[in-house]
């Protein structure tokens, strides 16, 4: 549908220190129409919290601006369009704030927490009675991160540096009693201190089993052991976990949520491409006949993060764990390893590029000369984000 005013940014991810930039369209028949006498364009970033304890009367909201810039591009008779054109184009640029929040939106029963930026176009009418036209642009904010922009670069190279490990035991048996049987994960990273965003992040995941003793027989060992390591990518889960501090004037409130970037191993449409190397039954000797039966699997992969950054706000933070979770049969049997991570941007600044002739939605992938590292900064945000401009 024809409208009087749009607005197309150059790109629709602004980095803190660096600037928006964009253009303005306005269809001169339709200004007419609607009786617009001057456009002008705010570039918006809030933090917005709401907190709504269950069980409760009570209800809080906060909100926090961080960018607040307002430029006038046009009022009735200061520009008009060129020869044989119907329309004006005016080119803008706003600047971005050296530290903000990265991007963020998570709403749940008890709590709302949002960080939002955009830039919107009011076309301003006479009256008191006629409301004004007003087009709203959602942008994602990343804050500036040099260090992890060289991190990113090193993995995309491929990762020969030192590997973190974490270990996580669980003992577990199969009814009420019984003698215990040994589980383990063991998790395998590369040794950073953040994990940059939008990067192929290699890992490796052992799992071993240590069954309850028993005797050995002809057999045995062709047998089904419990409890087995999983063999398939589909045993296994890999979560990232997210908690969000949420502030409001007087409420505070913490949430949890698990993000489904990675899902299972085996999940369809995660493009993890997982190589499974299961190890054959080891027997451990006890005494004479007795001993016990040592089983692994070892999964090894790559994943790739496109969630907010963590960071930390008066009245909103964001922490990271990666989650490890490997169900056995039994109850309680479920062994759970957290890793507790750091989320970074991994984007810097580079060169001013002129605005690309195109119009895109804000979901598609950037223009080839946008003026960021490759590959495109685009964050896995809800579809609330996108939708207005609280």
């Amino acid at each position: 549908m024809d409208s009087s005013i749009q607005v197309v940014l150059s790109n629709y991810t602004c980095v803190a220190g660096g600037t928006l930039s964009g253009r303005v369209t306005l269809s001169f028949p339709l200004l007419q129409q609607e009786q617009i006498e001057e456009v002008h364009l705010k570039f918006r970033g809030s933090v917005y919290t709401y907190i709504s304890p269950a069980r409760t009367d009570l209800n809080e909201t906060r909100d926090v601006d961080i960018i607040r810039d307002q430029i006038s591009v046009w009022s009735r008779g200061s520009a008009y369009p060129p020869p044989d054109s119907h329309t004006l184009t005016i080119p803008f640029s706003f600047n971005v704030p050296r530290d903000i929040p990265p991007s963020y939106d998570f709403t749940a029963l008890e709590c709302r927490a949002v960080v939002r930026y955009g830039v919107e176009a009011v076309g301003a009418r006479k009256g008191a009675l006629r409301l004004n036209k007003r087009v709203f642009v959602a942008v994602v904010g990343l804050p500036v991160d040099p260090p992890g922009s060289q991190l990113r670069a090193i993995l995309q190279a491929g990762w020969t540096g030192a590997w973190s490990t974490e270990v996580k035991h669980k003992q577990i048996r199969a009814g009420f009693w019984g003698e215990h049987a040994d589980v383990s994960v063991e998790f395998k990273y590369p040794a950073l201190p953040t994990i940059p965003l939008f990067a192929s992040v290699p890992f490796e995941l052992i799992i071993v089993t240590t069954s309850k003793s028993s005797k050995r027989t002809p057999g045995s060992e062709s047998k089904p052991i419990w409890p087995a390591p999983p063999t398939r990518p589909e045993g296994v889960r890999l979560e990232l976990r997210r908690t969000a501090y949420v502030q409001t004037s007087h409420l505070t409130w913490k949430q949890h949520d698990s993000l489904s970037l990675l899902g299972d191993l085996g999940e369809p449409g995660k493009g993890l491409n997982v190589q499974v190397r299961p190890a054959a039954k080891e027997w451990l000797s006890i005494n004479g006949t007795k001993g016990r039966w040592r089983q692994q699997t070892t999964f090894s992969s790559s994943f790739n993060l496109a969630c907010p950054p963590s960071f930390k706000f008066p009245t909103l933070s964001v922490e990271y764990n990666l989650t490890v979770i490997v169900p056995f049969s039994g109850l309680n049997n479920t062994l759970r390893l957290e890793i507790p991570i750091t989320v970074s941007s991994g984007i810097i600044l580079s060169r001013s590029l002129e605005l690309p002739d195109y119009d895109a939605p804000p979901t598609s992938a950037r223009p080839e000369n946008a003026d960021y590292m490759s590959p495109p900064p685009t964050l896995e945000l809800p579809p609330s984000y996108w939708s207005s401009a609280e």
